[in-house]
């Protein structure tokens, strides 16, 4: 874990990066080597601890004429197919493909093994599958992650190539024609008013972010920032809302979250925790207040968090802030826990909520810890197919596709084959569902160990 952030807040630089090797590591013989190879070119399962033994080998311990005549090819493409469709040990394999990412005999392929998955309109998870370009300077990258902003997949593939964005400004991959070019289409893009999800507000702090960035982008936008306080916050402070506010909520929370500790924390002064609260509820970038919340959860506060958000939600944020509350929805994915995801299963059916609302609670739901029953699920689907059938409304689709990618991620083929064979629910959410069970089953259960 604090491999994982120390990488995504540090410089990319071409070697093993900071996905740091251990003293006892990298000491793979050439034979395990040769036998991973084997494993991962057949139908056998892969593990993520296996995944993590050969990148090591091959990034690090190896020398680089022992691996020039490797598959790097297919050998990137089944680790990015297992990746995106991981979950528990997400964090280890993502790790791995970020060594070959980095690396310089296996970045091109493993380049190519994520543009071409982004590319394919076939396909269902495009944002992590996109964003993950982020983790290379390789020209190829950034080519690409122009080209999803130019002209991309779908919906996903954008928000994917936006995350991307943040650390090829932040670490100048881009060529200057391609950083006016890319600042350019942000702009479009912002005035295109997008507002799935905090897209809109991504894309202001990437503008911020820009080198040649003047505090004259409010001007550009007033039509824009008059009626969003949350964007105008962004392109001003990089952040949903001013320091008063911010302060005042992340004070209560944080107060609240030391109360609920078992035996309290006596005189000790914790100066780090109200930081990371900031993290997780106010920064416009959805990475950010994903590592802040990891790194919170492996706590002892991650579930006095998580309960302390819940009851902050329950009490005024669903009817006020939507940008706030839905930050809080998102936070609750690595916060959860059992309590959670009972929070997430209400609000996924509660009528008179804002379709933003339960389409955040569509996003999160299939990573919260424990399982929904296919009871519920069955509810689920009939309220969201009633909504879909009222409007017709792509927010509405949206949900139903996030639906069955929870259904997907928790390997519910029962309730998958339901709603591939159900004419009312829209086409999309039913190739979700054919995507998902025809997905090679060594790729399929790899994915969980």
């Amino acid at each position: 874990m604090i491999d994982a952030m120390y990488w995504y807040v540090s410089p990319i630089g071409d070697g093993a990066n900071a996905l740091q090797v251990r003293p006892n590591q990298g000491g793979a013989s050439l034979l395990r080597v040769n036998q991973l190879i084997e494993q991962v070119h057949s139908d056998q399962l892969m593990t993520a601890s296996e995944w993590e033994e050969l990148t090591i080998a091959l990034t690090v311990a190896l020398p680089r004429e022992a691996t020039q005549s490797l598959d790097w090819s297919s050998l990137t493409q089944r680790l990015v197919s297992e990746t995106i469709i991981s979950d528990r040990v997400w964090l280890t394999r993502f790790a791995s493909f970020n060594r070959l990412l980095a690396h310089p005999a296996s970045q091109a392929a493993a380049v190519d093994a994520t543009s071409s998955l982004g590319r394919d309109r076939s396909g269902q998870i495009f944002g992590e599958t996109v964003g993950a370009l982020e983790g290379t300077r390789h020209p190829d990258a950034s080519t690409q992650v122009i080209r999803q902003l130019t002209n991309p997949t779908n919906s996903q593939a954008l928000y994917g190539a936006l995350l991307a964005c943040v650390r090829k400004v932040r670490y100048r991959h881009f060529s200057e024609p391609q950083l006016t070019v890319v600042m350019d289409l942000l702009a479009e893009l912002l005035q295109a008013n997008i507002y799935e999800d905090d897209t809109r507000l991504l894309i202001g702090e990437l503008l911020r972010m820009s080198p040649t960035h003047q505090r004259s982008f409010v001007q550009k936008f007033p039509r824009l920032t008059v009626d969003d306080l949350a964007l105008s916050q962004v392109l001003t402070q990089g952040r949903l809302a001013d320091s008063d506010l911010s302060k005042a909520v992340v004070d209560r929370v944080t107060n609240s979250t030391i109360a609920r500790m078992p035996t309290g924390i006596g005189r000790f002064i914790d100066k780090q925790l109200p930081i990371l609260i900031d993290e997780i509820l106010f920064s416009p970038i959805a990475d950010v207040r994903m590592y802040s919340a990891k790194l919170v959860a492996v706590t002892p506060y991650g579930a006095q968090l998580a309960d302390v958000l819940i009851e902050e939600l329950i009490s005024s944020r669903l009817k006020g802030d939507q940008d706030q509350a839905e930050a809080m929805i998102y936070a609750l994915r690595f916060l959860g826990g059992a309590p959670g995801r009972r929070f997430v299963e209400r609000l996924l059916v509660s009528p008179g909520l804002p379709a933003s609302t339960h389409a955040m609670a569509a996003r999160v739901i299939g990573h919260l810890d424990h399982k929904s029953e296919d009871t519920y699920w069955e509810r689920a689907l009939a309220f969201h197919i009633a909504q879909w059938l009222r409007d017709k409304s792509d927010i509405r689709s949206t949900i139903l596709q996030r639906i069955v990618y929870a259904l997907g991620i928790a390997r519910n083929h029962r309730m998958l084959l339901r709603v591939r064979g159900n004419p009312d629910v829209p086409a999309p959410a039913r190739s979700a569902a054919s995507w998902w069970l025809n997905i090679p089953r060594h790729i399929s259960q790899s994915a969980l160990i």
